[in-house]
C-alpha cells in the first residue's frame, strides 16, 4: 500500500514536500496515513507501530485548535476507516458523523477555492464523504444526511489531477450530469463511482419495503428493472480503458491508481449482487415458473457474486491492485453466502464445482486480510451465522425479511440467531466471534495496543477448518 491509496481526500504522494511546514499543521493526518499503510509491511515491529501512531493521530487531532477545516475533514475519514477495520463500530460511525457535518459547516462543494489544486481537493474531499454518507447510512439504516445538487462539480480524472500546477487558476469544473450526458467517456475513476453509489438508497428502500410487504409483484420488479437499467447502462457506456482488463491493471497500477480501479468495478458487482439478492428464495419456491423474471434476476445474483469473488482474487494477485480495506470482508461474506446458495440447491456438477472453488478463495482472502483489520472476524462471524441458519433450515434462510435485512446491510452489526422474533444489538462484536470455529479472538482496548504476536492471522489452515464446515 501506499500514499495514493486515498487520493480522494487530497493527500498525494506527490505534493507531501516541506515536510517541515507540514508538520505542525497536518501532523495527524501524516500520522494516520503512515498508520494506514504500515499495517501492510511485513516486518511485524513496523506493523505494530502502526497502533500507536493511530492512537497518537487521534490524541493530535482532538487537541487541533482549528475546530473545522479541511485536514480534519480529511483526518475524520482516515479515523473513520482506521476504527472500522479495528472493530470499533462506534468510533466509526461518531467519525463519519463529524465529517459530514464538518463538510456542511464548510459549505462545500459551493464555498469553493479559487486555486486549482485547493479546490480539486475540497471538490473530492467533499464527494469522499458523500460516499462515506451513503454506505454509513445504510450500515446503520439511518437517514443519509449529504444530497447531490445536478450542478456539483465532480471529481476530474486522477493524472489531470497530479499534473495540476501549485499556482495555476482553478479550471472549468464538470458535473455529474455532464458526466452522464457525455457518455461517462472524460472522466476519471472517482468520477465514474458517483452513479454506483447513488444506487446504494434505492436497493435499500427496495429491501425494506418487501420486508414490510409494501410492494407487489409488479411494483418489485419495476423497480429492480429501472435500478438494473442504470446499472447496465454505466457498465455500457464505461470506456474500454476502464474496464478491468489486464492491459488497464497494468497501466493503473502502474500509476498507483490500480486500486481505485479494482474498487470501481467491486462496487458495480457489490451492489448488482444485492440488488438481485432476495429472488435466490423465489428460485428455489414452487412458484418460481409463474415469473420466468424471477429465474433470471436469481441467475444475475449469482453471475455478480461470481464475478465479484473472481475479481477480488485476481487483484489480490495484482501488484498494485489489491483491495485490502477492511470493508472487503462484507462483501466477501455477501459473495459466499450466495455461493452457499449454489450449493445446496444447484445439481449442475460443474456449479457446484465453481461454487466450491470460489469459497475456498473467499475464505482464503478473508483469512489474509484479517492479519490486518480485527473487523474481519465480525465480517466472518455474520457468515458463520448464516451458514447455521442454512443447516437449520436452508429452504427459508434466503427468505427477505428482518433478519436478512440485517444480515444485508447492517454491516457494522453481528447477526442474531435465524429463528429470533426479536434482534438486539451486540455491542461488542468479539461477543459474536467466541462463535466461530477457532479461538483466535482478542479484546482491544482503545490504545490499538494488544499483543497477538504469538497468533499468525494469515494460517490458511484456520479458513481450511472453517471452510470444511460449509463443504
Amino acid at each position: 500500500m501506499d500514499l495514493k491509496t486515498y487520493p480522494l481526500v487530497g493527500m498525494r504522494a506527490t505534493r507531501l514536500s516541506g515536510l517541515g511546514r507540514l508538520l505542525g499543521r497536518y501532523s495527524f493526518r501524516i500520522l494516520l496515513i503512515t498508520s494506514s499503510f504500515c499495517r501492510f509491511f511485513e516486518t511485524s515491529d513496523l506493523r505494530e507501530r502502526a497502533r500507536v501512531w493511530a492512537y497518537h493521530s487521534k490524541r493530535l487531532f482532538d487537541s487541533r485548535t482549528e475546530a473545522v477545516s479541511l485536514a480534519a475533514i480529511q483526518a475524520c475519514v482516515l479515523l473513520c476507516t482506521i476504527a472500522f477495520g479495528e472493530g470499533d463500530m462506534e468510533m466509526e460511525s461518531l467519525y463519519g458523523a463529524q465529517a459530514i457535518r464538518m463538510v456542511q459547516l464548510k459549505g462545500l462543494p459551493v464555498a469553493l477555492s479559487s486555486s486549482a489544486i485547493q479546490r480539486e481537493t475540497e471538490i473530492r474531499v467533499w464527494w469522499t464523504v458523500w460516499m462515506l454518507d451513503n454506505w454509513a447510512s445504510a450500515g446503520a439504516r439511518i437517514p443519509r444526511q449529504l444530497t447531490v445538487d445536478p450542478n456539483f462539480p465532480a471529481p476530474m480524472e486522477e493524472r489531470d489531477f497530479e499534473n495540476l500546477g501549485h499556482e495555476g487558476p482553478a479550471l472549468t469544473m464538470t458535473t455529474p450530469s455532464d458526466t452522464a450526458e457525455a457518455g461517462l467517456h472524460r472522466y476519471g475513476l472517482w468520477a465514474q463511482m458517483i452513479p454506483l453509489t447513488e444506487v446504494i438508497a434505492p436497493i435499500n428502500e427496495i429491501h425494506e419495503l418487501t420486508v414490510q410487504n409494501r410492494l407487489t409483484d409488479d411494483q418489485l420488479f419495476e423497480r429492480v428493472d429501472q435500478i438494473s437499467y442504470k446499472l447496465d447502462s454505466w457498465k455500457l457506456n464505461l470506456p474500454s480503458s476502464l474496464h478491468f482488463t489486464p492491459e488497464a491493471r497494468k497501466s493503473y497500477a502502474a500509476t498507483g491508481h490500480g486500486r481505485i480501479l479494482a474498487a470501481l468495478h467491486t462496487g458495480f458487482h457489490h451492489f448488482s449482487q444485492l440488488l438481485y439478492y432476495q429472488f435466490l428464495q423465489g428460485s428455489i419456491s414452487n412458484t418460481a415458473g409463474n415469473n420466468p423474471k424471477i429465474d433470471e434476476y436469481a441467475r444475475r445474483c449469482r453471475q455478480h457474486a461470481a464475478e465479484l469473488s473472481d475479481l477480488l482474487w485476481i487483484a489480490k494477485q495484482t501488484p498494485g491492485c489489491e483491495c485490502s480495506w477492511p470493508m472487503v470482508g462484507h462483501l466477501l461474506a455477501i459473495s459466499s453466502s450466495v455461493h452457499l446458495h449454489s450449493l445446496l440447491f444447484d445439481d449442475n456438477e460443474s456449479n457446484l464445482g465453481n461454487a466450491k472453488h470460489m469459497l475456498k478463495q473467499n475464505f482464503e482472502m478473508m483469512i489474509f486480510l484479517r492479519q490486518y483489520w480485527p473487523s474481519i472476524d465480525l465480517s466472518m462471524s455474520r457468515l458463520w451465522t448464516f451458514h447455521q441458519a442454512c443447516q437449520q433450515s436452508m429452504n427459508t434462510t434466503f427468505t427477505m425479511d428482518h433478519w436478512m435485512l440485517q444480515f444485508l446491510q447492517r454491516y457494522t452489526k453481528p447477526v442474531g440467531d435465524r429463528d429470533a422474533s426479536i434482534f438486539s444489538d451486540i455491542g461488542n462484536p468479539a461477543d459474536s466471534c467466541s462463535a466461530l470455529p477457532w479461538t483466535m479472538v482478542n479484546h482491544r482496548d482503545s490504545n490499538f495496543s494488544y499483543d497477538d504476536s504469538q497468533q499468525d492471522q494469515s494460517d490458511p489452515s484456520i479458513g481450511w477448518r472453517f471452510l470444511k464446515s460449509f463443504i
